[in-house]
């Protein structure tokens, strides 16, 4: 969900996940607020910071696809 939709993408996925959606998920956020930080950790997600330095993103992507397989 990106910034364009009026869809916030953590309360989608908080719904998804009262729903029984198990699926791994990764929010990418500017300067998260504490907020945004205890949200995606409540639903279970990464969390990674913009602007991509490094290999953050791949290594959360990895992850997730290792979790899947594993699942």
């Amino acid at each position: 969900i990106d910034q364009v939709s009026r869809v916030d993408g953590l309360v989608l996925l908080a719904a998804l996940r009262t729903q029984g959606c198990i699926a791994s998920a990764i929010v990418l956020a500017t300067n998260p607020t504490m907020r945004t930080r205890a949200q995606a950790a409540a639903a279970g997600a990464t969390l990674v910071e913009k602007p991509l330095l490094g290999d953050e993103l791949t290594r959360a992507l990895r992850a997730a696809l290792d979790a899947q397989e594993t699942a």
